[in-house]
């Protein structure tokens, strides 16, 4: 049974009408008989409409035999990606209660609470660098595209911290181990890790490299319909733009407006406000 009442309170909560939740997937009508129960969908539109509102198959589906490991974990993923850090924290818990905790699914609930720990506040930085070496101790083979994605990660609290050394090291780690995954069917996963990548070069002034990987993401999030982390790609590519023309030419600033309007949408104050203070700065209030 489709759980019309949770995709309708979804929806809301994202401030989206029934309309532009339909818009290149189905109709509003359509929508309106989903949210209502009154008609199912077919598996391709409802895995669409899932995905624009940033949730898992297993949610929408509302039944407890499709609700596994790796079901909670990409659903934390999407929340983490959309800064509903809260959301997360709740469906991480949730795998404390499974039987089969593998540990893949261990180090990735690991991985996560550290993560919103140190995107919460700066006090747990140390923190979560600990918890990132700690699983990188396990080899990739063994936890899949996490571990690309976590040294990803670490490379960018080094960067962070001053320690450039070690930043470059990690960042060419995940990036080699990455290599053996296809990016996909890892779509939150890439992001994230070609976000941090861009992040590393953009800092190391390789400005072309930073345009490749943006560009990249962008394209990547618009064919799957993801929301997140489009905002700190734009944000990246915004300033690389300006740094390889030494200037702020237009393509740069609507690169800002964009990462200025994604920002506002998933709620990311911190690349909202970096966004907002570049524009007045060029003269572009909004």
């Amino acid at each position: 049974m489709i759980n019309g009442g949770l995709i309708r309170k979804r929806r809301k909560e994202l401030k989206m009408s029934q309309g532009e939740l339909a818009e290149g997937i189905t109709s509003q009508g359509m929508i309106s008989q989903i949210e209502t129960r009154s008609a199912v969908p077919s598996g391709e539109t409802l895995e669409k409409i899932v995905t624009r509102l940033n949730m898992s198959f297993a949610e929408a589906v509302g039944t407890e035999e499709f609700i596994d490991g790796n079901s909670l974990v990409l659903s934390a993923v999407v929340r983490i990606l959309h800064h509903q850090f809260d959301a997360a924290s709740e469906i991480l818990d949730k795998l404390d209660t499974l039987d089969d905790m593998t540990l893949e699914l261990t180090l990735w609930r690991d991985y996560m609470r550290a993560w919103i720990l140190a995107h919460s506040t700066t006090d747990h930085r140390s923190d979560a660098i600990f918890t990132y070496n700690r699983i990188l101790q396990v080899t990739h083979h063994e936890i899949g595209v996490l571990w690309p994605l976590v040294a990803s990660d670490l490379a960018v609290e080094y960067l962070i911290a001053g320690k450039v050394e070690p930043a470059k090291y990690y960042i060419d780690q995940a990036r080699e181990a990455f290599a053996d995954h296809d990016p996909e069917k890892q779509s939150y996963a890439t992001l994230q890790l070609w976000t941090n990548a861009s992040y590393y070069y953009l800092n190391m002034k390789q400005y072309d490299e930073t345009l490749k990987i943006t560009r990249k993401g962008i394209a990547m999030a618009q064919k799957e319909m993801i929301s997140g982390p489009v905002d700190k790609l734009y944000i990246n590519m915004a300033y690389a733009l300006a740094g390889v023309n030494g200037k702020w030419i237009p393509e740069a600033i609507q690169a800002l407006y964009m990462a200025y309007t994604f920002a506002d949408h998933i709620h990311n104050d911190e690349v909202k406000e970096r966004a907002v203070a570049e524009l007045n700065a060029q003269g572009y209030a909004l």
